[in-house]
């Protein structure tokens, strides 16, 4: 009899070893979708993490690894200030503007992109370098004050909100500089504050200007900083007269400019 039943034995161990095989199969299948569902919840996570830090700063991560962040800027510009643009006196576009009462309209609203790529110190947070593309906008002093900052998440979002209004007064300040520029003689350029401007239309001395990066926004003004090419005595009767506190346009300036030294005594040579 017990030999009868040895080949039942025999398939009863098979059956077993069967099935110890798929229940083994059965826990590495749920393991998998365990694994499965643990990546899925921490992709999800990350993806709204990254959202989040997205919206905080206003901007589209790009690529982010322990050495570098890239992200993605959009900018909106808004019109240029009709104060920005007043023509100068006598001048064609001056007159013009009398005529339909005012200036012409600056640019219409539109938005512009730029990628800033900010390199971190190895195994730190400490920001070794920053650079944007296109860099069409200066921000060596912004970048300048990130840098020395260091470990500072505070100034590295502050950062990305002024590069936004860099970029959009850059845009506004060249519309403005470069209509001024087209009405009366005048050097200047996007990445430096100092404009000089020649007086009487260019025929007697120059007025230098301080234009700052930021304006025609953050409440900047045009000041007069210098006088060359006239009497030392005039410029010093006519520098008391000049409004230390500046002017909301290139033209205001000038105007105020001469304004003064006519008060001053002095006759220019036409």
């Amino acid at each position: 009899m017990a030999e009868s039943l040895n080949p039942a034995k025999q398939k009863l161990k098979t059956v077993e070893a069967e099935l110890r095989l798929f229940t083994g199969a059965d826990t590495l299948q749920q393991r998998e979708l365990d694994a499965s569902s643990e990546i899925a919840e921490t992709s999800a996570v990350a993806t709204e993490q990254r959202l989040m830090i997205q919206a905080l700063i206003g901007c589209e991560i790009v690529e982010c690894d322990s050495e570098k962040l890239a992200v993605a800027v959009t900018t909106k510009i808004p019109q240029t200030q009709m104060s920005a643009l007043e023509p100068v006196d006598g001048t064609p576009a001056s007159k013009a503007a009398t005529l339909v009462g005012g200036a012409v309209p600056g640019t219409p609203c539109f938005q512009r992109m730029h990628l800033v790529e900010i390199i971190f110190h190895p195994g730190s947070t400490a920001v070794k370098s920053i650079s944007l593309t296109p860099g069409d906008v200066p921000i060596d002093d912004v970048v300048a004050s990130v840098v020395a900052a260091g470990a500072c998440e505070k100034s590295l979002q502050s950062f990305l909100t002024e590069i936004k209004m860099r970029v959009a007064a850059t845009s506004g300040r060249t519309e403005a500089l470069t209509r001024t520029a087209a009405q009366t003689p005048m050097e200047w350029s996007a990445g430096a504050s100092l404009v000089r401007v020649g007086l009487y239309s260019g025929t007697g001395g120059v007025a230098a200007m301080d234009v700052p990066l930021e304006w025609p926004m953050s409440n900047a003004r045009v000041r007069v900083v210098g006088l060359a090419g006239l009497p030392p005595a005039v410029v010093a009767a006519a520098a008391p007269k000049v409004d230390p506190g500046g002017y909301t346009s290139i033209a205001a300036a000038l105007r105020a400019t001469q304004d003064a030294l006519a008060g001053a005594g002095h006759v220019p040579t036409v």
